[in-house]
This record gives structure tokens, C-alpha cells and sequence, in this order.
């Protein structure tokens, strides 16, 4: 089983790897780093290295979230579930893909269900929201405040990027409200509850169908809120 999952991985890798390449050289973004300036190789990999610091550090705030709720996941195997994730949205874009793909990754695990699957996606987003808008507006403060300078972008659009984390932080909140959750998919017509609620849940198993993920993701919730340390250190690290 280890030998197939290993070879199904480098198949993965390889194919992402060739992917990589031919958009490369399709786009040719070396030319347009030629065109704004020199292109200068040490600072292109320093910000590489900051850019993939900052995954990683993505896929540790979410492993956080993971080890409170118990689930049997390591941190490498986190953060190779976020880069898996990130990939299919590269090549398909579709809304929250990220947390679908992962949550999808992580329901079968040790200790796991899809209740807590979602629970940790759900969080994990709404956390991120918040440190990335805490993040520009103390960025804002130091420009303007500290440094005394000018905003290099209208103040407007930092102002709807900040509301937009606050409100997109409140929505998903919402989203793991038991009330909320039951009442959607009790005024959903049967076709939408068939084919997309009902699917979360092996139904041959658990004759509750999708009130039992709503019960599991109620459960999730309650256990992180027993850990307010963890959730903070996974806000600074999101």
C-alpha cells in the first residue's frame, strides 16, 4: 500500500512538475521582469523563499486546528494536502476549492470525520481572513501614522480589502452555526439536498444523513473553543 501511494505521489509530482514548465515557458515571466527592470536572481529567490515560508506557515496554522480536533495528521502531511490543494485551483478555479480539496484529504484520516474535516477548513479560513486584515490595516497605521507618508494606494480600496475580511470572517462564522446550517438544508429543495448535501455523508452507514455532519461540525467547534491558545497561534501563523 506504502508502494502505491509512493509511486501515485511521484506520478502526482512529476505531472505538476511538467505542468510547471510548460506554463513557464508559455508565459515567459522572466520577460516581464526584464521589461519593468533588472532582473536581479538573488532577490527573485529570497522572494521565493518568503513566498513559500509563508505556505508553510499557512499549512502549520491549519495543522493547528488539526491537532486540537485530534486528527491524525502530521505536519508534512499538512502541508502537502495545502500544496496538492493549491495546485487543482491553479489549474481549476473554483470557489473555496482549497478548503474543499483539503477537507476532502483529511475526513478519512485517524481520529477524523467529516465534520471535523470541514470544522477545520471553515475556522482555519475565517482565521486567515482576520490576520490578513489585521495585517493591512496595521500596515496602513505604520505608512500613515508612524512613518508619515503617503498611502501608495487609494485608501478606499485598503478600507473595502479590510471590510471584506471582517464580513467574509462573519459569513463563514455563520457557516458553523448549527441553527444556521439546519436551516438551509431544511428549506433546500430535495433535488439540492440530494445532490449535495447528502453527499457528505455515507449514508449506508449513518441513517441521520446531514443533521449527523451538522452534529459533527457542532462537536469540532466546541473543541476548539476549549483551546483559545492554539486559535490564537494559528491566527498569527495564518
Amino acid at each position: 500500500m506504502g508502494i502505491i501511494r509512493s509511486r501515485r505521489w511521484l506520478i502526482l509530482t512529476s505531472i505538476g512538475l511538467v505542468l510547471f514548465v510548460v506554463y513557464l515557458a508559455y508565459t515567459n515571466p522572466f520577460r516581464v521582469l526584464m521589461e519593468v527592470g533588472r532582473f536581479d536572481p538573488w532577490a527573485f529567490a529570497l522572494a521565493l523563499a518568503i513566498n513559500y515560508a509563508g505556505m508553510f506557515f499557512f499549512a502549520a496554522s491549519w495543522y493547528t486546528l488539526l491537532r486540537v480536533l485530534g486528527v491524525g495528521v502530521g505536519l508534512w502531511e499538512a502541508v502537502r494536502a495545502m500544496f496538492v490543494s493549491l495546485f487543482i485551483v491553479w489549474l481549476i478555479p473554483i470557489p473555496v476549492g482549497t478548503e474543499a480539496i483539503r477537507a476532502y484529504l483529511v475526513r478519512d484520516k485517524d481520529n477524523s470525520d467529516i465534520g471535523k474535516a470541514i470544522a477545520s477548513v471553515v475556522v482555519h479560513k475565517a482565521y486567515y481572513n482576520i490576520s490578513f486584515g489585521l495585517l493591512i490595516a496595521l500596515a496602513s497605521l505604520m505608512v500613515t501614522v508612524f512613518w508619515k507618508g503617503p498611502m501608495p494606494v487609494s485608501p478606499g480600496f485598503v478600507a473595502l480589502v479590510i471590510l471584506f475580511a471582517a464580513v467574509s470572517s462573519i459569513i463563514y462564522g455563520l457557516f458553523l452555526s448549527p441553527a444556521t446550517l439546519m436551516a438551509v438544508y431544511e428549506r433546500s429543495p430535495a433535488w439540492l439536498k440530494r445532490n449535495l448535501f447528502d453527499r457528505l455523508v455515507d449514508t449506508s452507514r449513518d441513517e441521520e444523513g446531514f443533521p449527523s455532519v451538522v452534529e459533527g461540525i457542532e462537536a469540532a467547534v466546541e473543541m476548539l473553543k476549549r483551546k483559545p491558545l492554539e486559535n490564537f497561534l494559528s491566527i498569527l501563523m495564518g
